[in-house]
């Protein structure tokens, strides 16, 4: 699996596509199977990695990029917590 591959400081290539502000590169990691919950040697997430992006406007857009990509996700894997309250608390 090249896409959950750790360096020796724990970044993988979404970690680092992250930093690179390249937003093409990090969409085909995630279509792919790349995994945005993996964190580094010293607890750093993407969006840490994303932040840490010299130039502004491509440090934005990552991170613009990635609360949209983390809502797709919550909301698209049928999971979605407030259905989940609501549906539990009519089952009992």
């Amino acid at each position: 699996m090249f896409l959950r591959r750790k360096s020796d400081t724990g970044a993988t290539p979404v970690h680092v596509a992250a930093l690179s502000g390249n937003l093409n590169i990090l969409s085909k990691l995630l279509t792919h199977n790349g995994d945005l919950r993996l964190h580094d040697k010293d607890g750093r997430t993407t969006k840490d990695w994303a932040i840490m992006q010299p130039n502004p406007k491509k440090r934005l857009k990552m991170i613009e990029f990635l609360e949209k990509t983390r809502l797709f996700a919550l909301t698209r894997s049928g999971h979605d917590f407030r259905d989940t309250t609501h549906s539990e608390s009519h089952n009992r």
